[in-house]
């Protein structure tokens, strides 16, 4: 029996290794995620690559902000965030794909919970998850968008 929840153990010994980190560090939902900037510059050469071969090979690529919950600060650095949509806004241009930015379309009463990332069994904000009915705003936008 132990073999067959093997799996499950590993999961549960990862969550909670995790939740002792981020109440060691003071980490929450909120806490402001920095870039790091060697893997920020080899994903931009990977979209680069991606775009440069949809572009060879004529294929159409749109490529969006994804949403985030906007009921409080961002967990990310205010700077750095902007810079990321500007970087991405300039490589969809350069490669010809059509960029929009969708950040704002789900609504904050649209936003889900998640396990807390603490040693509590409190629900947090999920800044990247959304419900259900977010899922249905988006997938309406990127039809109307295709269309």
């Amino acid at each position: 029996p132990s073999w067959n929840t093997r799996h499950e153990l590993k999961y549960r010994i990862n969550v909670n290794l995790r939740s002792l980190r981020n109440k060691i560090f003071g980490i929450t939902p909120e806490t402001k995620r920095k870039v790091l900037p060697f893997a920020y510059e080899r994903n931009m050469k990977y979209l680069s690559n991606i775009l440069s071969t949809a572009k060879r090979n004529n294929i159409e690529v749109i490529i969006y902000i994804a949403p985030i919950l906007q009921e409080t600060n961002i967990p990310y650095v205010k700077d750095e965030y902007l810079k990321f949509k500007k970087d991405i806004k300039e490589i969809s241009e350069l490669y010809e794909a059509k960029y929009f930015n969708f950040e704002k379309i789900v609504p904050n009463q649209a936003w889900g919970l998640k396990q807390s990332t603490q040693l509590n069994s409190k629900l947090e904000k999920d800044y990247m998850h959304f419900t259900e009915t977010g899922h249905e705003i988006l997938a309406n936008k990127l039809v109307e968008t295709l269309n």
